[in-house]
């Protein structure tokens, strides 16, 4: 059985595919999913309940291998359930977890054997501010963990925002292209840098990109007829 509803989507979304997004954190990758599945209805005009980017909210967060195989054995059941699944993208970041590097060979040996599924590794090393950061400025060298944060913040500062970066902002996205930052740099900076077979990853690395160039892309190639 099909998930309900999906045999009624628009022709248009239908080529997005049904999407399960899985996040160590609780709040901010989810937020930042969201927000972005929400910029896609907004564009597109439909509610942001068709849109089939799915977070899988979980009561806590989980260390690297923990989220890998939870994701991978959410799958199983739900694929037992009859659902259909086209793509999983899993966010994860380096803080100090010693299984880091461990978690991308295992997602790539999910690809082989869900060949039907399309299984994303979005790493981010030190953690997901990385990511944010490349929103507006191109950076080679690792900062500490704690220094993104207040360096977005400067970026926002620098562009007279009278809003700071928390962790816990449902609006990422737009806070930070309403001042300065762009998308579409990041994209660039980080698929140019991002070696998806290199191991262990470089810091600072994320491979964020893939899934926010996945719904770029989508924005604008799609038209409404």
């Amino acid at each position: 059985m099909k998930p309900k509803g999906r045999s009624n989507l628009p022709e248009f979304l239908k080529p997005l595919g049904r999407n399960l997004i899985y996040a160590e954190g609780t709040v901010t990758e989810i937020n930042y999913v969201i927000e972005l599945r929400n910029l896609i209805a907004d564009k597109l005009g439909v509610k942001a309940n068709q849109v089939e980017l799915i977070p899988v909210i979980m009561n806590e967060s989980k260390h690297t291998l923990e989220l890998v195989n939870f994701a991978r054995d959410d799958v199983k059941k739900r694929l037992a359930k009859g659902e259909t699944v086209d793509n999983v993208w899993i966010f994860y970041d380096k803080d100090e977890f010693v299984d880091f590097d461990v978690a991308s060979p295992k997602i790539k040996s999910l690809n082989k054997n869900h060949p039907n599924i399309k299984w994303y590794d979005c790493w981010s090393v030190e953690c997901f501010e990385v990511w944010l950061y490349h929103y507006f400025e191109n950076l080679v060298v690792p900062l500490p963990r704690r220094q993104y944060i207040e360096k977005i913040n400067k970026f926002l500062k620098d562009h007279n925002s009278a809003e700071k970066y928390t962790k816990t902002c449902d609006h990422i996205h737009k806070l930070l292209t309403d001042n300065g930052g762009d998308i579409k740099r990041a994209i660039k900076f980080m698929s140019q840098k991002s070696n998806l077979s290199l191991l262990p990853r470089p810091n600072p690395s994320s491979g964020v990109w893939m899934f926010a160039q996945f719904v770029i892309s989508y924005i604008e190639k799609t038209v409404i007829r």
